[in-house]
């Protein structure tokens, strides 16, 4: 269901997040249930499930862009069973299934950086080689270079505060932002300046300026704050954080969603896998985990009323395609779609 096309990709990239028609993505895989055909253990059956409704939410989302006559890529499944499985010299107990592909694709002006950030993510570019594969050649394509010589006491004993370090060059998709001639980024906590330093000089021919975000902004930038069109923007940071950083945003419409801070309580709470079936949990970083299908639609996991409202200010609709165990999995609409194609121009929306 929602096979690959074999066509050949002649283009590629989106200058923005919010603009233009959105004409190709990839949208991210879950195991099935035959994954746990031997496995045996306590609350088995609750994980199946929730693996099994995931699966199903996102076989719709890619069915929901193909109703907006928008190409799909699926990533495969590599590993239909429990494994261990080696990269180098290091051994990867059940890699992630490949769910989140927003995380290691960047695409901007026929530029294509497949990123890497952390061994067990090893398998991520692997997954869509039946796509990449299909890249013109006329297409510049930069994947991060995993390493093989994967340093675990390293990164064992680092703290919070300096993860990744330095020594490979580490970066998530999910991390930066593009804003027609800008790029908004974070460092903190999956790009190392060796990986920021790649993204930078893979797209060193493209018309755009970088802008490094500081704390409290951190992280995957769909989950901090969207711009829901030119002059509108959804935030889980108070105004004053976002216009601080950027002024630019100091004249625009921003709407401020901090429910994250009660489910990040909630999370804490959460001691049983049971507990997490619970579906009336409501996180604005997950929330304002939407994508534009063009500048005047787009695709949400449920109506929460905050993004309905700001939605309805910024004049612009909305189709749902639910995310069931978006909690669980800490994953959102656009944490699960990757954009290789956008129709949007790189004009500057910061001046």
């Amino acid at each position: 269901m929602y096979m690959s096309t074999a066509s050949p990709i002649d283009q590629v990239g989106a200058f923005t997040a919010f603009g233009g028609d959105l004409t190709h993505v990839i949208v991210g895989n879950m195991i099935s249930d035959d994954y746990f055909e031997n496995i045996n253990t306590k609350n088995i059956d609750v994980f199946r499930q929730i693996c099994r409704e995931h699966k199903q939410d996102l076989d719709n989302l890619a069915k929901t862009y193909e109703n907006f006559d928008i190409v799909v890529d699926r990533p495969k499944i590599l590993y239909n069973k429990p494994s261990l499985e080696t990269h180098g010299n290091t051994t990867i107990v059940n890699p992630v299934p490949p769910k989140n592909p927003h995380d290691h694709v960047l695409c901007i002006d026929n530029v294509f950086v497949n990123t890497f950030s952390y061994i067990e993510k090893f398998s991520e570019q692997k997954s869509i080689e039946h796509v990449t594969d299909r890249l013109n050649p006329t297409i510049d394509y930069k994947p991060v270079p995993i390493p093989n010589d994967w340093d675990d006491d390293f990164y064992n004993q680092m703290n919070e505060q300096d993860w990744p370090g330095n020594i490979d060059i580490l970066c998530d998709g999910a991390q930066f932002y593009p804003c027609g001639k800008h790029i908004l980024y974070t460092k903190r906590y999956s790009n190392s300046q060796k990986g920021i330093d790649f993204v930078k000089q893979s797209f060193k021919n493209v018309d755009v300026e970088f802008i490094e975000l500081q704390l409290p902004i951190k992280n995957h930038l769909d989950g901090q704050f969207r711009i829901l069109r030119p002059g509108h923007v959804l935030s889980v940071w108070p105004k004053e954080v976002l216009v601080q950083q950027i002024p630019q945003f100091a004249s625009w419409n921003i709407t401020v969603d901090d429910s994250w801070k009660i489910a990040k309580q909630k999370r804490k709470d959460q001691k049983f896998i049971s507990d997490w079936m619970d579906t009336d949990i409501e996180s604005s970083s997950l929330n304002i985990g939407f994508v534009h299908v063009n500048e005047d639609t787009v695709i949400i996991s449920d109506e929460h009323p905050i993004l309905c409202k700001s939605l309805e200010n910024a004049k612009v609709n909305w189709v749902i395609s639910p995310i069931r165990h978006k909690m669980f999995w800490n994953s959102s609409i656009s944490c699960a779609t990757a954009t290789l194609h956008r129709e949007d121009t790189n004009h500057d929306y910061l001046n």
